[in-house]
């Protein structure tokens, strides 16, 4: 029992579950103390400024969109621990999984841009955006 107990394979494959359950968890629970505590605190610094600007970014949920970016970046650094051929793939995907979350953060602060846009009086004067499509617009006309 005990030649089965102290054989490499077992050690490295006993290992290796140990350190991707440590990474899953560290993920998570960096996720919800992000979205818990450094939200919340920037919430509340946000609200105690006099401007309205700073209130519509977090309207429309561009830090709760950001905090996702954490997990991703746990999962990097332990990434480093697994083996080379499996911590290349790992790397590949979380790179796609942040370039998501910076695309999904980057239109939430857009929106918001386009919010407070629209709340200038320019804007009923010279609008970003048309609500009707052009009728004149032909395909493949150059």
């Amino acid at each position: 029992m005990e030649n089965i107990l102290n054989s490499t394979y077992l050690q490295g494959s006993l290992g290796f579950v140990v350190l991707v359950l440590f990474t899953l968890i560290a993920s998570i629970i960096g996720y919800f103390l992000s979205k818990k505590y450094l939200v919340k605190i920037i919430h509340k610094l946000i609200f105690k400024t006099k401007t309205e600007w700073d209130d519509l970014i977090v309207k429309t949920g561009f830090f709760e969109q950001f905090a996702y970016i954490v997990p991703p970046l746990i999962i990097l650094y332990f990434s480093r621990f697994y083996p080379d051929s499996l911590s290349a793939a790992i790397s590949q995907i979380v790179g796609f999984w942040i370039a998501i979350v910076i695309i999904k953060s980057i239109d939430k602060l857009l929106s918001t841009l386009l919010e407070i846009y629209n709340s200038l009086e320019i804007s009923k004067e010279k609008p970003i955006y048309s609500k009707t499509a052009p009728t004149d617009f032909k395909r493949g006309a150059s």
